[in-house]
């Protein structure tokens, strides 16, 4: 569900206005991505996984604990929704200094751009008919979830973008 989803605006202080120690770790591996715009987004190249929502269960900053959360601790973390993953990010936010976001949709069209596969016609052009137009046509890993970095890596250093968990 967290699929790379912490990005970092280039440029910003590490401040943490909640007192906390930062935790570097978050930032350390964020790969820098030249962005369509010109601007520098750095993008984490893998999963939120099991251990790191673990983490913030354990500091009882995140509320829902998943399934998936106790599953291998190196799988990327399922079973969340938009508010647990809002909670996930104020956690993480508060540790690494600030200024970690969800990609926008923007951002994550470009991410994923060199994985792009050619959209298929529709099955239907009838306008009463649209809700029906790709039934069938969308892909669905249907296979266990796997470790982080199971799938391919993009040119611009980010994994499993094309497999793994749904978004």
């Amino acid at each position: 569900m967290l699929r790379n989803a912490l990005v970092a605006v280039a440029a910003g202080l590490l401040l943490s206005s909640a007192g906390l120690p930062h935790d570097t770790s978050l930032r350390e591996h964020m790969v820098a991505v030249k962005m369509a715009n010109g601007h520098t987004l750095n993008v984490s190249p893998m999963e939120v996984t099991a251990a790191d929502w673990a983490r913030c269960v354990q500091e009882k900053a995140c509320a829902h604990s998943p399934k998936s959360a106790v599953a291998a601790q190196s799988q990327p973390v399922t079973g969340v929704n938009w508010f647990d993953v809002n909670e996930f990010l104020i956690w993480a936010d508060a540790r690494s200094g600030g200024g970690l976001r969800l990609p926008t949709k923007d951002e994550w069209r470009w991410l994923n751009r060199s994985l792009e596969k050619p959209k298929r016609p529709p099955l239907f052009t009838d306008p009463r008919l649209a809700w029906a137009a790709n039934y069938g046509q969308e892909e669905s890993p249907g296979e266990p979830v796997r470790p982080s970095s199971s799938f391919s890596t993009t040119p611009d250093g980010i994994a499993d973008l094309d497999g793994n968990v749904w978004e």
